[in-house]
Parts: structure tokens; C-alpha cells; sequence
């Protein structure tokens, strides 16, 4: 961190007082002269234009003096600049060197890697000397530090910073190195204000627990790529040049790997599992159902010339989209058996179908297609129930709204919509500047779109309204991810950003070396990100600063389970698994959610029976209400088929009942929560509670373990210790109230829950 106190005076030679009036005069760009925007979009006051500086004769001539005369003393080095304004200084410099006789070589430093030939970051060669490192502005200092980290890879060294003006910003970091830092002008000197940025971004380099190097792929590709798969023990990643790799996610290594396209195909679609099967297209045309224990094939579906769509499933049957050449480049979505690949239905469409089917808790099956129409089918059959146009080619999955009757779609015109699940009708549409080739995250009550304009949309979900906005270096082609309070997002140009969002505001950013095209995913110990070019690297989600200890779920013994053993009769069910380990010694098995535990007519009818029942509970604290079952009027079939199926599933048969609470039905209206708490338990036991998840209210509401929310959906079974692990609610809020049926069980002391639930 350089302090601006640290910094030296105004040089008041008179080349400086020159080059000042020039700036002043022709440089300083207000807002009355044309519409400004910052880089998080908003508008502006005043601008600086130094491009018109640098190219000017004069003005260029003394820039190019006063560089030298800070550069010269540190003779012989070589002169590296940043793309784009610094480069014709750099030009300036290594022609008065020569004419001084003090030949100097120089590098260039590229915003983004070249995207053909020989795909560099930087230009020229490094010659063993002290490097200089130029630039026309520095601010934040963010530019610099990832150009010091690119030249530090190559085997160089930044001896010292020197630029034009100086903002004197006190967030000003060039991270680990401290080279020396010189400037010609400060930002005062003009007439304008410096900075007044407090909060400094968090640098501190990452924590890598495992990296796996790039398979060779093509970065020059800068479009939404398979994102990486988290399933118990195991990562699947899938690349570009063809192939899914089963990874553990503990220690990196390679468990089994199958080469499913040629390089020339590659897989652009991300797995999909499914109990102990992977299911993913590949560009030769072929869905393939996988052993997710040893990758060997189960079945193939290859009525297709691409599959660059991403498959989905409602537990029966997979869902995704096709590409044809022999019928005129059109398209189709299909539906397939999920344990044979009998192909259940088929759907012509006009274009190819790249995006990824959702599928509605009713059943629906909506999907859009590249000639940007939007087709709602009917999940068993495939029958049309409305087909409407987008406007742009619609490449990814779209996303429902908490209530399942609105969806939200992203398109390449650049437009983010709310559709009516029902009738198709377009809510409203928010128009940004690059294509919206990413779902966009709904939390709350807001939307956060990425688009390839670089920015990152805060809307409000009802309306559409725009609430905020942030910028990020480069594209941005991927969803992002919530980590805790955060948003994590990555960029085209290779930075993952930490976004708070109470206020939308960055907090951290990193320069990764790679493009980050595919979504990042978070888990209870590492964070997940993959580059355009094949590479994952695996952080530690609980980064210390280098050099400080690592948290405990660092130092724990690397967990392996094993994979479940298959049920090949039994209907597969997806996995999701919840995180944040209480204490070293908890492996993945202690905290999950198993999503879509019952059917939605299951769901249905407990609701109703949860409805019907409201009378006869008691009252919790405020706004809650809650009864043990059996001392209910009425204890319908299906709650009982439910139990037994949990009981089967989880080993609990043989488990004695919690005495404490038991099992019973909890209902929390608006203003509610559940208090943090820790439940009692016996000596020797284990208490293990399993709440069903029946209908979640129109905002908050999740579980909050150990302090981080848990987002899950309505028919998911959430699974934890209660007396291991702190717990409460999030307050409730809207009309519609949080229902839960909650069952409790005493459990031996090693008893741990299944990966996989059948």
C-alpha cells in the first residue's frame, strides 16, 4: 500500500507547468459537454481525456521528458506499459533512450490475452534487467497489481511505478510487491478533487487448495462454458477439448476421466446428476448416460449432430436440446427416459436449441431456441401450450420466480424479461448494452443479471426497475454466485469480484490468469472456478491472509467417502448439498438438503392438510404456531408414505424418536422467525432433525446454520444436527406463510447421513 503522504512534491520544472495548462485546458472533459458515465455507469461530472495529450506534439514531447527524467537514474532496465494509453509513451521512452545512448527494450502488458496467434499477455521479451513499469493514470492501483503479478509469472521483476497523474487515492494498492512509485502530476494540481474512497478492496491473495492446469483449450472463445459440478466427494469438469474429468474435491487428483468428443467438438454442456448417474451432451452429437463411480458408459442417445444445451431432469425423465445440419439447421427438444435413454418425446423447433430446459414445479418444461423464440411444452408429452418471440437468441436456462409464475430469461439482444409462466405474456424487459448469454440469480427480491457489456444489473424483480449497477473488467458471460453476504462474479479479463450485498458495492477483487467463462460454485470449504481454457482451481473459501494460519477445514484429513452404491429401481432423485462445516472433524455428510424429496401433488396435499389443520395448533412465540402429529385431528396417508420413505432412505428404520419435539408441523406467518438456538439432545446420541420444506413465504424464511442462510426450495428436506449446530430463521415476510413438517430422530454417534438419497 503506498500512502499519498509518501509521495513526492509537484515537480515544477517547466515542462510541468507546460504540460498542466495543456491538460487543464484541453483534457478536463465536463459533464455540460456530452453525457459521462463512470465505470459502474452512473453519471458524471468530469472526465480527463489524456489521449488528447498523448497525441499531441508538444504535449507528448514533455509527458515522454518528465517519464524520463523519473526513469533514467535506475539505467540499465527494461520499460513495460499498460494497453492502451501508455503504450505510445512507452514508444516515446524507448526512442529518447537510444537517442541518449541508453538503449532500453520494452514490453507490453495486454488488457485482455490476445485471442489468436500466439495467444499472449504480454509483448516482447523479458532481457534479465530491472523492469519499469509505465502507465498514464493510477487510482486504485488494481491495474498495476495484475500487471506486476503477469510480469512476475514470466520470471520478471517491477522495480518501479511511474505514471502521468496520480489520483491520490488512499485505497491505492499494487498488492504484495512494493516496488517504487513516482507520478508527474497529482490530481490537485488540476483544479480537481482527489479521491475520496475509504473503504480499501480486500487484495489479499487467494488460498489455493488445488489447481489444475489448462487442457489446451480455446480462450479465445469468450462465451458460457460447462461450469463444474460439485456431487458428494467428487467435481465433474467438463472442457472444451472433449473431456469429463471426476475430480476429488479434496485433493485435485483425477479419479477417472473419459474423452467423450473429439478437441475439435468439445463438450460445452455442464453434467447433470442423477442419483449415481452423469448425463451430458457433447458436441459430436451424443448424450451420454454415465456410472458417476467409474465414468463407464450406461447408455447414448445420438439422434443429434450438437448438443450444446445442458441437460435437465425432473427424476424421470432428461430434458435438452438438439442441433441439426441435414434439416436445414434446425432444432428440437426432447425428453428421454432417464434409466434407459428410450426416447419418451420429440419436439421440432425452427432453429438450434442451445439453452437449457426449465422445468416448473406443474410440470411445464420451458426452453428457448436460437431464433429467440421461448416455447412452453407440457413435461409429459411435449404438447405446446404457447410459443412467443424474444427477440434474441435465447442460450442458457431461464429462471422462476419464488411462486413458480414468473420466469425470467436473458437473451443475445441484450435483454433481460419477466414472462408469465401461464400465458406467456411479457411482464417487462430491462435493456442492457451486450448479450445476456447467463441465467440471471434471483435472491430476495431482486434479480442480478450479468451481460457482456461488463456490468452486472441490480433489478428489482416486480418491476424491472434498475437499482445498481457494477462494472467489471471485461465480459461478463457467467450467473453469479452467492457466497454468505457476498456475490461472487467473474470476468472475460479474468477478475473474480466480491460484491456485499446490502449495498451492491465491491469489496475484494482478484486477476486470475485465465478467463472465467463458466458460473463459479461455492461450497462449505472451497470456491470452484473455471477458465475458458480448461484450467479449475480450487480456493479455500475461508481465506487467510499468506501467511496466517489456515482455518480448521484446511488442516482437516482430506474426506473421500465413497460413491453410493446404485439403485437401479429406485427413482433417482437430484442431490444438493448444503454446507459449513461447525467442526474439523464433519465431512459433507452432516448438513444436507435433498431437493425435491416429495412430489408436487405430495406437496399439494400436505398444504392442504397443513391449511386444514391451522386451527388446532399452538401458538410459538410470535407468529408461530406448531403441534406434534400425532396429537392432530387428522394425519393424512401421504405424511405417513413421506415418513416412511424418509426413514427407508436415510437408514432411520431402527432410530429412535426425538422425545423433545418429535415430529410436528410448524407454521410461521409474516414477522416470524425461529430464534438462534442449539436443541438438547441425550448422552451418547445424536439428535438429527429433517424438516420438509412445504411452502416458503413470499421473502425470507431459509434455515440460517452457523450463521450463513441456506436457500432451498419448496418439497426439499433439509438434514442437520440441531444440537451441533446453531441454528434459526430468517424473519418472514408477504402473505403466504413458511410451512415446515420437521421430524426428529436419536441416532448413534457415528451415525452419518447418505450422499445420495434413492
Amino acid at each position: 500500500m503506498h500512502a499519498v503522504s509518501e509521495l513526492q512534491p509537484i515537480d515544477c520544472s517547466d515542462a510541468v507547468t507546460k504540460l498542466t495548462a495543456f491538460l487543464v485546458r484541453h483534457c478536463i472533459v465536463k459533464g455540460d459537454e456530452g453525457a459521462l458515465v463512470n465505470s459502474r455507469g452512473d453519471p458524471q461530472a468530469w472526465m480527463l481525456d489524456l489521449r488528447l495529450a498523448i497525441l499531441d506534439a508538444d504535449a507528448s514531447a514533455w509527458i515522454v521528458d518528465e517519464l524520463w527524467s523519473r526513469a533514467r537514474p535506475l539505467w540499465p532496465f527494461q520499460l513495460a506499459a499498460q494497453e492502451l494509453a501508455a503504450v505510445p509513451l512507452l514508444g516515446g521512452m524507448v526512442a529518447k533512450g537510444a537517442r541518449e545512448g541508453l538503449p532500453i527494450d520494452g514490453l507490453i502488458v495486454r488488457r485482455d490475452r490476445k485471442l489468436h496467434g500466439r495467444q499472449r499477455l504480454v509483448e516482447g521479451r523479458l532481457n534479465g534487467e530491472k523492469i519499469i513499469l509505465l502507465d498514464d493514470i493510477v487510482n486504485s492501483g488494481r491495474s498495476i497489481a495484475r500487471a506486476i503479478r503477469i510480469i512476475a509469472d514470466l520470471g520478471g521483476s517491477v522495480a518501479k511505478v511511474i505514471s502521468l497523474l496520480d489520483f491520490e487515492n488512499p485505497r491505492r494498492d499494487f498488492g504484495d510487491s512494493a516496488p517504487e512509485y513516482a507520478f508527474v502530476l497529482p490530481l490537485r494540481s488540476l483544479g480537481l478533487p482527489a479521491s475520496r474512497r475509504t473503504e480499501p478492496l480486500d487484495r489479499r491473495p487467494l488460498q489455493v487448495a488445488w489447481h489444475r492446469p489448462s487442457e489446451g483449450g480455446y480462450s479465445r472463445h469468450v462465451a458460457r462454458k460447462a461450469t463444474p459440478v460439485v456431487a458428494g466427494a467428487v467435481v465433474l469438469h467438463a472442457t472444451e477439448v472433449g473431456r469429463l474429468s471426476a475430480i476429488n474435491r479434496s485433493s485435485g487428483a483425477e479419479m477417472w476421466q473419459r474423452q467423450l468428443a473429439r478437441r475439435s467438438k468439445g463438450l460445452w454442456s455442464t453434467p447433470l446428476v442423477l442419483g449415481d448417474r452423469v448425463y451430458i451432451g457433447s458436441y459430436e452429437g451424443t448424450l451420454s448416460c454415465l456410472d458417476i463411480q467409474d465414468g463407464e458408459t450406461v447408455w447414448t442417445f445420438d439422434d443429434a449432430d450438437w448438443i450444446g444445451s445442458s441437460p435437465a431432469t425432473d427424476g424421470e425423465r432428461i430434458f435438452v436440446g438438439l442441433e441439426y445440419a441435414l434439416r436445414g439447421g434446425c432444432g428440437a427438444i426432447v425428453a428421454l427416459d432417464a434409466k434407459t435413454g428410450r426416447v419418451v418425446w420429440h419436439r421440432d423447433v425452427p432453429s438450434p436449441v442451445h439453452a437449457t430446459p426449465s422445468l416448473s414445479k406443474d410440470g411445464r418444461v420451458l426452453c428457448g431456441s436460437n431464433d429467440g423464440t421461448l416455447l412452453c411444452l407440457i413435461g409429459e408429452t411435449g404438447e405446446e401450450r404457447w410459443t412467443i418471440d424474444i427477440g434474441g437468441a435465447v442460450r442458457s436456462a431461464a429462471v422462476f420466480g419464488p411462486a413458480g409464475r414468473r420466469l425470467f430469461v436473458g437473451s443475445d439482444d441484450g435483454g433481460v424479461r419477466a414472462i408469465d409462466v401461464d400465458t406467456g405474456r411479457i411482464a417487462w424487459c430491462f435493456q442492457t448494452n451486450g448479450e445476456v448469454g447467463a441465467p440471471p440469480l434471483l435472491r430476495g427480491a431482486f434479480l442480478y443479471a450479468p451481460s457482456a457489456d461488463g456490468i452486472l444489473y441490480k433489478l428489482c424483480a416486480q418491476t424491472g426497475r434498475e437499482v445498481a449497477r457494477q462494472r467489471l473488467g471485461g465480459k461478463i458471460v457467467a450467473t453469479p454466485a452467492v457466497d454468505g453476504d457476498d456475490l461472487l462474479v467473474g470476468s472475460s479479463r479474468g477478475q473474480l469480484v466480491r460484491i456485499r450485498i446490502a449495498d451492491f458495492r465491491a469489496t475484494a477483487v482478484h486477476d486470475l490468469d485465465f478467463r472465467i467463462t463458466s458460473d463459479i460454485v461455492v461450497t462449505e470449504d472451497h470456491v470452484y472456478v473455471a477458465g475458458a481454457d480448461g484450467e479449475l482451481v480450487a480456493i479455500l473459501r475461508h481465506n487467510p491472509v499468506a501467511g496466517d494460519s489456515a482455518p480448521e477445514q484446511a488442516a482437516r484429513r482430506p474426506l473421500d467417502p465413497p460413491f453410493a452404491a446404485k439403485a437401479a429401481n429406485a427413482r433417482l432423485r437430484p442431490l444438493a448439498p448444503l454446507y459449513n462445516h461447525l467442526r474439523s472433524e464433519m465431512t459433507e455428510a452432516d448438513l444436507q438438503v435433498w431437493q425435491d424429496f416429495i412430489s408436487e401433488r405430495e406437496r399439494n396435499e400436505l398444504v392442504a392438510w397443513a391449511v386444514r389443520m391451522r386451527p388446532h395448533l399452538q401458538a410459538n412465540f410470535a407468529n408461530r404456531q406448531y403441534r406434534q402429529t400425532d396429537t392432530l385431528p387428522e394425519l393424512p396417508q401421504v405424511y405417513t408414505t413421506v415418513r416412511e420413505r424418509l426413514e427407508r432412505s436415510a437408514r432411520l428404520a431402527d432410530a429412535e424418536r426425538e422425545p423433545e419435539f418429535g415430529w410436528y408441523l410448524s407454521v410461521i406467518e409474516s414477522g416470524g422467525a425461529v430464534h438462534s438456538h442449539l436443541d438438547p439432545t441425550r448422552p451418547g446420541r445424536r439428535h438429527l432433525r429433517c424438516n420438509l420444506f412445504l411452502q416458503l413465504p413470499q421473502a425470507g424464511g431459509f434455515p440460517v446454520i452457523e450463521g450463513q442462510s441456506r436457500p432451498l426450495g419448496e418439497g426439499d428436506m433439509l438434514a442437520f444436527f440441531p444440537s451441533e449446530r446453531r441454528h434459526r430463521s430468517e424473519v418472514v415476510g408477504g402473505d403466504r406463510a413458511r410451512i415446515i413438517c420437521s421430524f426428529g430422530y436419536l441416532v448413534p454417534e457415528n451415525y452419518a447421513l447418505p450422499i445420495v438419497i434413492a
